[in-house]
């Protein structure tokens, strides 16, 4: 009996001595309520697990941004001193997720607790690999092979780092704040930028596998959602959707829409510099080569004339998308609180810029959002003011949650890691540049919009047919 006593007693000193770990996740925006209910699930999941284990006293969860901070903070760089306020006595490692991603934590702790405790810094997780030198990395490696195996962290899969790379990392802020520049790719130039300063590679770890977990999920530690969350759909005459496009491109990229995803939005319309009768389009004013502010927000005060839609979607001539994805998308969020959402880029979010949403994925508005937008005030300040920048500058001084998903996607499939396409559902891509898009329209969306498209179209005949027996 007294064996036995001391062999807990012993357990028990032997835990109290390993060293804390503090989980933070990222949200998609603190201030969306589907979004802090996902967050609040991922700490509470860490928290109850730690508890199952005993471990409550050395495992704590955060989310990773401060809210008044929060986009430049969603950068991961300048969260740093703020994630170094939080941590406890005896932290020795940080793991940084998503608000979508969980950890078994009965297998993820111990494996922790294995890990060398080297004084130098260790960034661990999944990486992701280009397929080729792309615009969304800066063209990253573009003088050699370097983008092939530059491995860049899995944010889904979430990653670790050591105290002493949290230290080195915010011994070199000053050198991220006079980086300014596009952001893009938080991940991509988080990395680099450890890479450069630090010349610290990422260490690949098999347990750290994202939305890919089921391919091996006896060795997985850490796992994503990777299909759209179930919200139902939202109904079909309650979305907008606004096309902008100019004359050159009617024979060719609205060719393409019209074969693939614009037939099956019920409400749509097609914004040009002319009218055309054949497609048809409306004329939304001239055209202009670059920006299109102007056009952006005659659409968005054609929508505000209308009645009984909760969604304006606004997508190019080459955009590509699900618009079975985009109901179902949609009936997550509610549409009378202002929000807007879609891929979210950053101007000189290093130190002091702004987010918007990047226009080539699409951008989401709910009602209250275009309302609001009115209430504002926000003028062009030429009609070829780049309309995403200037949208995306109005809401963020006006206070409307500008909400990141990755989702939507700016570029086409060849421009993202395949590790990252393997994450989640896209909703949308872009581009018909040096690509075929109805191949990727049928690879990516057309089996999940044909099925939708036909089960409404059942169901449509269906009530038809029984009006005509009553």
């Amino acid at each position: 009996m007294k064996l036995f006593i001391l062999l807990i007693q012993l357990l028990h000193f032997c835990n109290a001595e390993k060293p804390n770990v503090h989980f933070f996740f990222r949200t998609a925006h603190p201030d969306v309520d589907f979004h802090q209910k996902r967050l609040t699930a991922a700490k509470e999941s860490v928290l109850t697990q730690a508890k199952a284990l005993s471990s409550q006293d050395r495992v704590f969860a955060d989310e990773l941004e401060k809210r008044e901070d929060y986009y430049s903070h969603f950068l991961v760089v300048n969260a740093l001193p703020y994630v170094k306020e939080r941590l406890k006595e005896n932290t020795a490692w940080i793991f940084i997720g998503e608000e979508t991603t969980r950890v078994e934590l009965e297998f993820l702790l111990p494996y922790i607790d294995n890990l060398d405790k080297s004084h130098e810094p260790v960034i661990i997780g999944r990486p992701l690999f280009d397929q080729e030198i792309t615009i969304i990395h800066h063209f990253f490696g573009s003088s050699g092979s370097e983008y092939k195996t530059f491995g860049f962290p899995d944010y889904e899969a979430g990653f670790l780092i050591n105290i002493p790379m949290l230290n080195a990392l915010i011994s070199h802020y000053s050198d991220w704040e006079k980086d300014q520049n596009f952001n893009i790719d938080p991940k991509h130039e988080f990395m680099k930028f450890v890479k450069t300063h630090l010349n610290v590679d990422l260490a690949p770890s098999k347990h750290f596998c994202g939305g890919n977990w089921h391919r091996s999920p006896k060795t997985c530690y850490t796992r994503s959602h990777k299909e759209l969350h179930d919200c139902g759909l939202s109904e079909k005459e309650k979305i907008f959707v606004g096309v902008k496009t100019t004359e050159m491109f009617h024979k060719d990229r609205l060719k393409v829409v019209k074969r693939t995803w614009g037939p099956k939005f019920d409400n749509i319309i097609y914004y040009s510099n002319v009218s055309d009768p054949n497609i048809p389009t409306v004329r939304s004013g001239p055209n202009t080569e670059r920006g299109h502010c102007q056009k952006l927000y005659h659409i968005m005060e054609a929508f505000l004339k209308m009645t009984g839609y909760d969604w304006l979607y606004v997508a190019d001539d080459d955009t590509i998308v699900s618009a079975y994805r985009i109901h179902r998308l949609t009936a997550c969020y509610n549409p009378e609180e202002p929000v807007f959402i879609g891929e979210r880029y950053g101007y000189n979010l290093n130190s002091h810029g702004y987010p918007y949403i990047t226009g080539g994925g699409g951008m989401l508005f709910s009602r209250a959002a275009v309302e609001k937008w009115k209430k504002l005030g926000c003028k062009c300040p030429a009609p070829d003011t780049p309309d995403d920048m200037m949208i995306g500058l109005c809401f963020h001084n006006g206070g409307v949650p500008i909400v990141h998903l990755n989702n939507f996607h700016q570029a086409r499939p060849d421009d993202y890691s395949e590790g990252y396409l393997d994450n989640n559902t896209p909703v949308s891509f872009h581009k018909h540049w040096n690509c075929d898009p109805l191949q990727i329209y049928a690879n990516w969306f057309g089996i999940d919009d044909m099925k939708w498209w036909a089960t409404r179209a059942h169901d449509f005949n269906d009530q038809e047919f029984k009006h005509e027996e009553l």
